[in-house]
């Protein structure tokens, strides 16, 4: 989603040696255990938002309880895939594959971006499947129309942001993709398409009911909080908005931050307990050192 504070419109990059304008940095990863991976070499496309945010504040000031949710759910001992879905430049996907064995798959519709996502993964050789496509409630094809704000806010939604181009892109629902490819079964799938959410978990029906992965989904003030209550009706899934401070609040209304300060939520298969939650601020802890400069 689209950055509201202040935050400068560029940041120095380097030149590749072909022309192209590229960003260059460390990125440094919380570190818990002795022997963990301490940074990630960024080498991207200067004009892309995330990296640019990623640069100039670290870990340390990019989502710290979403990142933390997503880092804990995956050190929970059940077997499954780490699936990120609207993946953006991979960010999640890469910090599955650094702190987990997981098998990870990030989904990605655009060409530049999905490209970002493999291209970092192979420099620092992480395992990541890069999907290009976009996930939704059928098969088919749609058009996914280009924010012409930052690329962090493309949607198959028209008129969600303004947008003078659009691609067509392949549409596939998470219930045939996991049909076909049974060795990634999800364990937690992190959905941010842009308003577009409930028709991903719509597309997730069987898998949700089968298999019960976790959930961390953007809900949007005014945008999907109706259809994401009906997408998942019956899963008897607890639902808690990801705040600054655990353990959450359990709600019984899915109601999007209308100040747009805390974006995403949990929707866990049971109820987290205490050691969730510890582990949950250990994760935060951990982020918050990550700042530019201290690789």
């Amino acid at each position: 989603v689209e950055r509201t504070d202040g935050r400068p419109a560029a940041l120095p990059v380097t030149q590749s040696p072909a022309g192209e304008r590229r960003r260059v940095f460390s990125l440094t990863l919380p570190v818990r255990h002795p022997g963990q991976r301490r940074h990630l070499e960024i080498d991207v496309p200067s004009h892309l938002y995330v990296p640019r945010l990623l640069e100039q504040g670290g870990l340390a000031d990019y989502e710290v309880s979403t990142l933390a949710c997503w880092m804990t759910i995956l050190g929970l001992d059940s077997p499954g895939a780490a699936l990120d879905v609207g993946a953006n430049v991979g960010l999640y996907a890469w910090l599955a594959a650094t702190h987990s064995d997981r098998p990870v798959v990030a989904f990605e519709p655009v060409p530049e971006l999905a490209e970002a996502i493999r291209s970092v993964a192979e420099a620092n050789e992480l395992q990541v499947q890069v999907e290009l496509l976009a996930l939704s409630d059928r098969n088919g094809t749609a058009e996914l129309f280009l924010s012409d704000a930052t690329d962090s806010s493309n949607s198959l939604l028209e008129g969600f942001r303004p947008s003078s181009r659009s691609i067509r892109v392949e549409l596939l629902t998470v219930d045939s993709y996991v049909a076909a490819n049974p060795s990634v079964v999800p364990h937690v799938l992190k959905i941010d398409t842009e308003t577009t959410e409930p028709e991903v978990l719509s597309g997730a029906r069987q898998t949700l009911e089968a298999h019960r992965p976790w959930l961390i989904v953007e809900v949007l003030a005014k945008r999907s909080e109706q259809r994401l209550t009906r997408a998942l009706g019956g899963l008897g899934y607890h639902w808690y908005r990801i705040d600054a401070d655990p353990p959450f609040e359990r709600r019984t209304e899915i109601a999007g931050d209308p100040d747009h300060e805390h974006l995403n939520w949990l929707f866990a298969p049971q109820e987290p307990g205490e050691g969730f939650w510890g582990e949950f601020e250990d994760w935060q802890e951990a982020l918050r050192s990550c700042v530019p400069g201290s690789v």
